[in-house]
């Protein structure tokens, strides 16, 4: 049961295959599939962040352990359909989601699926492999075992964004689904949709104006609206700014601060806060892909755009997803500044985006180097 409070992108995650939008013909073909019992042992699920790749995961684990699907649909009503549910996935005995990009060597990859061959009281055990292609070369020599084990009963999913970062081998022992950057019509009718149910007023230019900002994504479409939709004052969206403006100079210390003061001053809005953040990174995209006239932030943030630029579509790809996956649910005062706070750290976090800036930066010298070299064969790069 979803809370009233519950972030939108999260409340109205699809739960069966007729839900997904903008993805007819992928679906179409997985729905006949279970229907048939035709499914086969793995599966390479590619396309951009936020197409629906991990949800129509879950959807097809779920419809091919179900105790009473209908016509290839999951019920959504028995145990085994409660990976659906809004929220947290709960734990199950026959479906594991795997990060790759946490699990990317041999030995991490051996770890995480040592149970694939014991038994289930479901159907079929389901691997999800999200970002596949963070797995190393080992590990994925290691993987072309279990996915070619004709006598191995689970079905493993690929999920990645960057296909051609997989060995052929791999590639070529799974089924190909290319999922597709949703369309801006589709992307408006789900957010009409959604603000009907919800109260929202929605008028169809806003609703296109939202969704050209999402990307093809329907969770950014649904995040951006959840920003929007809170009535937000003069002084809750300056608030905020400061708060994202923070975030932005890669600033912890200013950021958590300004979170805390805006607490004081009873200014905070973590909904506003989480929108804006949203936005921001939205637009830091569309600057790297030369797309100005789409901007919806202050000038005050898209000054740190420039600086931004080193940053690389997949990490802002991450940071994106961190933000649409907080669940504000039910979350008021201290929880909500704190579940905020941890979502904002995470996207300014050293563990990847500083290593980038710092690869460019290496790269940047490299290239002084080899250019004097080539102007001063014989002065070298003293």
């Amino acid at each position: 049961m979803s809370s009233p409070n519950m972030n939108l992108a999260a409340k109205y995650r699809p739960r069966r295959f007729g839900e997904v939008v903008g993805q007819a013909t992928v679906i179409e073909g997985l729905r006949l599939a279970v229907a048939s019992t035709e499914i086969r042992q793995s599966y390479l699920f590619c396309g951009p962040t936020g197409s629906g790749k991990t949800t129509t995961a879950r959807i097809l684990a779920a419809a091919i352990n179900c105790t009473d699907p209908h016509q290839g649909e999951p019920c959504g009503r028995c145990d085994r359909c409660e990976i659906l549910q809004p929220g947290e996935v709960p734990w199950m005995s026959y479906y594991e989601e795997i990060s790759c990009a946490q699990a990317s060597n041999r030995e991490a990859l051996q770890e995480a699926l040592r149970h694939r061959d014991l038994g289930t009281i479901a159907n079929r055990r389901v691997y999800l492999l999200d970002e596949a292609h963070a797995l190393d070369y080992n590990a994925q020599s290691w993987l072309l075992g279990p996915l070619e084990d004709r006598d191995s009963k689970p079905l493993f999913i690929l999920c990645t964004t960057e296909p051609e970062k997989l060995q052929s081998a791999v590639r070529d022992r799974c089924i190909d689904v290319a999922f597709g950057a949703v369309a801006d019509q589709d992307l408006a009718g789900l957010l009409l949709s959604v603000a009907a149910k919800e109260g929202i007023q929605l008028g169809v230019p806003d609703a296109v104006g939202l969704a050209q900002q999402a990307g093809g994504s329907p969770r950014n479409a649904l995040s951006l609206l959840d920003g929007s939709a809170h009535g937000l004052t003069t002084e809750h969206r300056s608030t905020a700014e400061r708060i994202v403006a923070a975030m932005a100079a890669h600033n912890v210390g200013t950021m958590l601060v300004e979170v805390r003061e805006a607490v004081a001053s009873g200014e905070f809005r973590a909904a506003a806060v989480r929108g804006l953040a949203v936005e921001y990174w939205l637009d830091l995209l569309a600057h790297k892909r030369g797309a100005a006239d789409s901007y919806r932030t202050s000038p005050r943030l898209r000054q740190h755009f420039e600086v931004a630029r080193a940053i690389p579509e997949e990490v802002i790809a991450s940071r994106l997803k961190v933000l649409a996956d907080l669940d504000l649910a039910g979350q008021a005062g201290l929880r909500a500044e704190l579940a905020l706070e941890a979502a904002l750290v995470q996207c300014i976090s050293a563990t990847d985006l500083d290593r980038h800036l710092a690869v460019m930066r290496r790269l940047d010298r490299l290239q002084s180097v080899v250019s004097r070299l080539v102007e001063n064969p014989e002065g070298g790069a003293a």
